[in-house]
C-alpha cells in the first residue's frame, strides 16, 4: 500500500494516515507473535521427540480443550 493511498481524507478532514499506520504494524507484530508461538510448540514436540502432532494441530487442540 502506498503512503498517497493512507493519506486518503476523512469527511472531517483528519487524515486517517496515522492510525492506519500503527494498525498495519499492530498487525505485523501479532503475526510475528503468532510465528514465533508455533515455533516454541515446535522446539518442544521435538525436545520430548513428539512426532504425531505439528504446532498447529496442537494450538488446536489446546483451544478446544478450553471449550469443553
Amino acid at each position: 500500500m502506498t503512503h498517497q493511498m493512507l493519506q486518503k481524507e476523512r469527511p472531517g478532514g483528519e487524515r486517517e494516515a496515522p492510525v492506519k499506520r500503527r494498525y498495519l504494524e499492530a498487525l505485523n507484530l501479532i503475526e510475528r507473535l503468532h510465528r514465533r508461538l508455533l515455533d516454541v510448540v515446535k522446539d518442544e514436540f521435538e525436545r520430548d521427540g513428539e512426532k504425531e502432532l505439528n504446532p498447529v494441530q496442537a494450538l488446536l487442540l489446546y483451544n478446544i480443550g478450553d471449550d469443553v
